[in-house]
């Protein structure tokens, strides 16, 4: 650029002697211009304005402020340095460093005292804690997180100070010291007072309040000691409720109206107990068991035998089977069931498996049977058999809803081992206008262990109602 050494500049024409008033080109460059001024003193001094932009390829040093008036400074591009033990950023030829890779650095190199580098990491790795060459916030081991960002400066000699470190997902590498996270089960004492430091409401909005004395455990009839806060301070559980009165009991012949002892039974009698029964009405005492019965005489007695003892009923309502078991044992010589208003599905007959062993057999030919069948305004019987079955046909025909039936099962000794078992039944039903009847007889025959159950189940469908009372015989 050409140079107009004859032009003059008033620069300040008030400054001091320390100042300058004048100015001039006195050399120049192409980008520099060299301004030699007068100062009012009578010194000659000399500077330099920067015309273009300029690109320094070599080392810059200011020994005074370096101001920027509508530019900007820029730097080098980034630089990627791949981690070792010692990455030497200090040698990038950058302000701007990414450090790549996973391996653990210890040290960042060797560099001038004040050099400054920052940039980010792009993989995971350790910066590793040291008093003096590597010294990182926190004063502790740091692993890396994929663009997390860093600023360090040079100490000189090899030592390093990380001035910034910022996590890539905003968290604070170093939790802030003296604050603690509030336990939202904590508890305080129940006399704090609110407002108090110690005091404070639980994340699920419960106050947090401190066990009492009271057992955590279930309470009846319970008696509670409340303090003014609401809490239970005391509990204890109260008397048993008194034993109920057995309306069948009795007492003394001696009782008195109105003593403990003497009640009124359920069926409005005074219970007072006698040896025999008089025309007074009085009962003897009842032996309480299942095994006996009230006489007409008003005595008990034990069943002669023959006679029947109800042991159990099962109900059928749209049941798939029916299974009678209480009890089959050697408490009785014989065992009937009485079967009343059995009704099946349309087109389901009547059928029954046995109990032996424990297990509703159903294997292939260990059952036989035959069954017979006869109409009132039939002129035969209809007889249907089989000896190879897997199972005992009870009837010929199915006990539709309109055509009920009754019948009698009988077995005796169940409780042998020794012989197989056996079943026999006689019944009635209805039939459009006319009655009918059906007997018949099976068994099982493939194992001789005990019976403990009859099972009804029907050909198809369902048994839709019936009541099934089994009775022992007493022994002979």
């Amino acid at each position: 650029m050409g140079l107009d050494t004859s032009s003059r500049h008033t620069v300040n024409p008030s400054a001091p002697a320390a100042g300058f008033s004048t100015a001039f080109p006195f050399g120049a460059s192409d980008t520099v211009v060299v301004y030699r001024y007068l100062r009012a003193n009578g010194d000659i001094r000399n500077f330099a304005v920067l015309e273009e932009a300029q690109t320094f390829t070599g080392a810059l040093t200011l020994t005074a402020a370096l101001t920027l008036s509508g530019a900007a400074l820029n730097e080098a591009a980034t630089v990627v340095v791949a981690s070792a033990a010692t990455t030497d950023i200090g040698a990038a030829a950058s302000n701007n460093v990414d450090i790549s890779g996973t391996a653990t650095i210890t040290s960042f190199g060797t560099a001038a005292e004040g050099i400054n580098r920052r940039g980010r990491f792009t993989g995971i790795l350790t910066l590793t804690q040291h008093a003096t060459a590597l010294i990182l916030p926190g004063g502790a081991n740091i692993t890396t997180a994929v663009n997390d960002r860093y600023e360090a400066r040079s100490l000189g000699i090899g030592n390093w100070i990380v001035t910034r470190y910022q996590r890539a997902d905003g968290t604070a590498l170093v939790a802030a010291a003296g604050v603690t996270g509030a336990n939202p089960t904590a508890t305080v004492s129940g006399t704090v007072v609110n407002g108090a430091a110690t005091t404070f409401m639980r994340s699920d909005a419960a106050p947090a309040l401190a066990n009492t004395a009271v057992s955590a455990a279930s309470y009846t009839k319970t008696s509670l000691t409340v303090d003014a806060q609401g809490r239970i301070t005391a509990a204890a559980s109260g008397a048993a409720d008194p034993t109920g009165a057995n309306p069948t009991a009795t007492s003394t012949g001696a009782a008195i109206n109105g003593v403990a002892t003497t009640f009124m039974r359920s069926d409005a009698a005074f219970a007072i107990a006698t040896a025999t029964a008089t025309v007074r009405g009085l009962v003897p005492t009842p032996p309480n068991n299942t095994t006996t019965f009230l006489r007409g005489d008003a005595t008990f007695a034990v069943p002669s035998a023959g006679a029947l003892i109800l042991l159990s009923t099962v109900t059928a309502a749209g049941s798939a089977t029916v299974d009678v078991e209480t009890t089959f044992n050697s408490t009785y010589d014989a065992y009937m069931l009485v079967a009343t208003n059995v009704t099946t599905t349309l087109g389901g007959l009547l059928q029954s498996r046995l109990r032996i062993g424990g297990v509703y057999n159903a294997d292939a030919s260990s059952y036989g049977w035959k069954n017979v069948d006869s109409i009132s305004g039939g002129t035969g019987e209809t007889i249907t058999q089989n000896n190879a079955a897997t199972l005992i046909q009870i009837s010929p025909r199915d006990f539709a809803s309109h055509q009920p039936a009754t019948f009698l099962l009988e077995t005796s000794r169940p409780d042998l081992t020794t012989s197989h078992k056996s079943i026999r039944w006689r019944g009635h039903y209805n039939l459009s206008n006319q009655t009918a009847e059906f007997n018949g007889h099976g068994g099982y025959f493939s194992l001789t262990s005990a019976l403990t159950g009859i099972r009804f189940l029907t050909s198809a469908g369902v048994i839709n109602t019936g009541t099934f009372r089994l009775y022992g015989i007493a022994n002979s």
